[in-house]
């Protein structure tokens, strides 16, 4: 067998499933996702190599690290209170991860904004993150509040572009 057929085949493919029409710029993207119902959130770049997002939890604004590989969107339990939370007095849940086992908590929120945008999510995690944050704080020197992970950036469809450090998220994202 040829390779052109198969080549052929391939760009077929590629065109009717709408990769290969892609933009060209960076400035390209943020027009092509915007015509698709995205909103850009800014990203900024911590000295190391975090990408950090602000969110507004209960009206409170805090710094997130945009963790892709975190199944889950996480306020750090030391700042439970920042953000008027306060944890749960029934047991939490066990997971594992790459640093191994730990336990979370599902907590009510009133509201979360992203990027000036209202999120319709009802609930967060929280967790122990003091090692992170400590680890963050030594090396960068900034204070970060938790983790924004799969949950948010799934449901929302996100899209990250390294390049710009722009997160976009679909405005019009299904309930869970």
């Amino acid at each position: 067998m040829s390779l052109k057929p198969i080549t052929a085949f391939a760009a077929a493919v590629l065109l009717s499933a709408g990769f290969v029409s892609a933009p060209a710029s960076a400035q390209d993207l943020s027009a092509y996702l915007s015509e698709r119902g995205y909103f850009p959130i800014p990203l900024q770049k911590l000295s190391t190599g975090h990408e950090t997002v602000q969110l507004v939890i209960n009206g409170i604004e805090g710094r997130f690290i945009l963790d892709s590989g975190a199944g889950g969107t996480v306020v750090h339990t030391g700042n439970l209170s920042k953000f008027s939370l306060e944890m749960p007095e029934d047991g939490g849940e066990v997971s594992s991860g790459a640093g191994g086992q730990f336990t979370w908590y599902r907590l009510p929120i009133e509201s979360l904004e992203i990027g000036g945008r209202s999120l319709e999510v009802n609930e967060i995690r929280t967790l122990d993150l003091a090692p992170v944050v400590s680890r963050l704080q030594e090396a960068a020197g900034v204070d970060v509040d938790g983790v924004v992970g799969q949950d948010i950036l799934t449901r929302f469809k996100g899209v990250l572009d390294v390049g710009t450090q722009t997160l976009f998220l679909h405005a019009g994202a299904s309930n869970p």
